[in-house]
């Protein structure tokens, strides 16, 4: 409608024809909302997060290409690894080895990161990549990691209690059920869980390729063991592990079934776990990749809790 015709009307008309402008206007909106509705992204996006795209290796680990002070660097993502840790070749190349000035992740920019510098091996060999992000700066950041999805989303400040409110509800709204993490020191995240009824605290592992119980526990728990041609590698063993593998007919968190697969089993003592190992003897076991991926894990640092689907 022109102005002019508009305004020419008269005031009576005008008026209705407003409100049935406006009227349509409002019933075009809420319609298009509801075809339209916001994406798991695009809501946390709406709450302030910055995304950051992820990439998956073969042995279902996390990882992306990182910009180390204008330098492209493969950088593993890996919730279990407490400190952010860049290797020798890379730390040579920084003008402080233990800050790095400018992280580049995707589109996310941070200035001044803390580090430690470490030969970073893999079962004796040299890893595949220059920089591991870890628990430390995933916490500094109010970090979720979505597993599945292979998104990471960092904010520069904490959620309000209004919009942790918000977030909480889009969980719940997901059909994900929400397990409390118990942040440890060095920084790491646990989990409590149940293993056919038994009790088990794991150790929430992005980077771990299968979840894993100590061999200890695994007799505590009567579990029937069978022998496994495969073999672990990790970066505190100088060479890969043999293991066997168990079962469990249930595997619970925050009291609800998820979905599982086979549990590697073998002495987790190297690793600081289990009741001889010196980091954290109560942690019995790993919830690694496997069960994180099939389970659309999302892992929030900002509220330290852990959101699965679970079965059906």
């Amino acid at each position: 409608m022109s102005p002019r015709l508009f305004f020419g009307m008269n005031p009576t008309i005008r008026i209705l024809a407003f409100v049935c402008m406006f009227t349509a206007a409002f019933y075009w909106e809420r319609k298009l909302a509801a075809a339209e509705p916001l994406t798991f992204s695009g809501s946390l996006l709406k709450l302030g997060y910055e995304q950051v795209e992820l990439r998956r290796t073969d042995e279902n680990r996390l990882f992306l290409f990182a910009r180390v002070n204008g330098r492209k660097r493969s950088c593993l993502l890996d919730t279990g690894w407490s400190f952010t840790t860049v290797s020798t070749n890379t730390a040579a190349r920084l003008t402080n080895t233990n800050t790095i000035d400018r992280l580049e992740l995707g589109a996310a920019s941070f200035t001044n990161q803390p580090t430690i510098t470490q030969d970073i091996r893999i079962a004796g060999q040299p890893a595949s990549f220059d920089i591991v992000i870890g628990c430390d700066f995933l916490l500094a950041h109010h970090a979720i990691v979505d597993c599945a999805s292979r998104r990471l989303y960092v904010r520069r400040t904490a959620l309000s209690a209004d919009k942790r409110g918000m977030l909480e509800k889009l969980f719940s709204d997901s059909r994900r059920v929400v397990g409390r993490m118990k942040l440890r020191s060095p920084p790491a995240m646990t989990i409590a869980t149940r293993l056919d009824g038994h009790a088990a605290e794991l150790l929430v592992d992005s980077g771990a390729v299968w979840s894993c119980l100590d061999e200890t526990t695994a007799r505590e728990f009567d579990l029937r063991l069978s022998p496994s041609p495969n073999q672990l590698s990790s970066a505190v063993a100088a060479t890969k592990k043999q293991f066997r593998v168990t079962t469990v007919r249930e595997f619970t968190v925050g009291g609800k079934k998820i979905q599982h697969s086979g549990v590697a089993v073998l002495n987790l003592e190297p690793w600081g776990f289990g009741p001889d190992g010196k980091l954290f003897r109560d942690v019995t076991g790993i919830l690694g990749g496997c069960e994180l991926i099939a389970n659309d894990a999302v892992i929030d640092f900002g509220s330290e809790n852990l959101w699965l689907r679970t079965s059906r």
